[in-house]
């Protein structure tokens, strides 16, 4: 009995030995969470990983009560555009380190549970291939999204939102950044791209075709009325202009955004008139896949 004992005794230690020899291998540094403004339903984490042991490790899941869903992604550069998708795990090579950052690998905070504001603490627990797990606490911080292309333009499609970002360089060389944010689903560059997947009858294809043709200029004009809203707020702030003035021109940007979500939400009813019930769910399949 003593000598059972003792081999029971001996085969713990051994595995939680072994357990914390493998979980020691990994090295978490510079952990943070992207801060979004108020109502955004989604953020991201960053970190960088660090493999000291001889074996490859790969990250496979993320837990935490912060968002209702946490998904592994990383970014592709796509028909010049930079995509998102998800991925099953993110690997970090024997010896080597393995960066999460914005334009990259990164983890994925989907569903919001609370707000995230600068200077909070996130719990996290990432888990392991080797059935390790970490339980880490990203502080929340600013952080500019995206990715520079090399034309020096920067376009990126992400959760639930859309933001187009273009920079360029003025004369003394300083970076110019205009921004715009729609919070909308665009369902329609989905079927434009991947129509041929969601067996339409032609009728359809003419139906939807139409709805585009006249949607498309309104919603056009009125993306293009944010951006230059947003450039004269700030602006206008920077030459420290009127309250009064401020406050018109974030009337009228807050007016135009509405338009904007307005219209997309017409188009997707207008989908759903045209779509089967089965397809609608496709197409929005399609756009989580792909899109989010």
């Amino acid at each position: 009995m003593k000598r059972f004992l003792s081999l029971s005794a001996l085969l713990i230690t051994f595995f939680l030995t072994s357990n914390q020899l493998f979980a020691d291998t990994i090295t978490i540094n510079n952990s943070y969470v992207r801060e979004v403004p108020p109502g955004v339903p989604s953020s991201a984490s960053f970190l960088t990983l660090t493999n000291s042991g001889d074996t490859d490790i790969a990250l496979t899941k993320v837990t935490g009560d912060i968002a209702k869903n946490i998904e592994l992604h990383e970014h592709v550069h796509k028909d010049g555009m930079m995509e998102m998708r998800q991925v099953a795990k993110i690997s970090i090579k024997a010896k080597g380190t393995t960066e999460l950052k914005p334009g990259g690998f990164h983890i994925m905070l989907i569903g919001l549970n609370r707000s995230l504001k600068s200077g909070d603490e996130v719990v996290l627990t990432l888990e392991f291939d080797d059935g390790t797990q970490q339980t880490i606490k990203p502080t929340v911080k600013k952080v500019m999204q995206g990715m520079m292309m090399k034309d020096g333009k920067k376009k990126m499609k992400h959760h639930g939102s859309m933001m187009h970002e273009n920079m360029e360089k003025g004369k003394k060389g300083k970076m110019k950044l205009m921004k715009h944010v729609n919070p909308m689903p665009n369902l329609m560059k989905v079927y434009k791209q991947m129509g041929h997947k969601l067996n339409l009858s032609d009728e359809q294809v003419i139906k939807l075709d139409a709805g585009i043709k006249e949607r498309s200029p309104v919603i056009k004009r009125l993306i293009a009325s944010v951006v230059k809203l947003e450039a004269a707020l700030l602006q206008a702030s920077l030459n420290n202009d009127p309250v009064e003035k401020i406050e018109q021109l974030a009337n009228q940007l807050m007016t135009d955004r509405l338009a904007i979500i307005k219209g997309k939400t017409y188009c997707r009813e207008s989908v759903k008139k045209v779509m089967s019930e089965q397809q609608f769910k496709k197409l929005v399949a399609l756009y989580k896949d792909n899109y989010i």
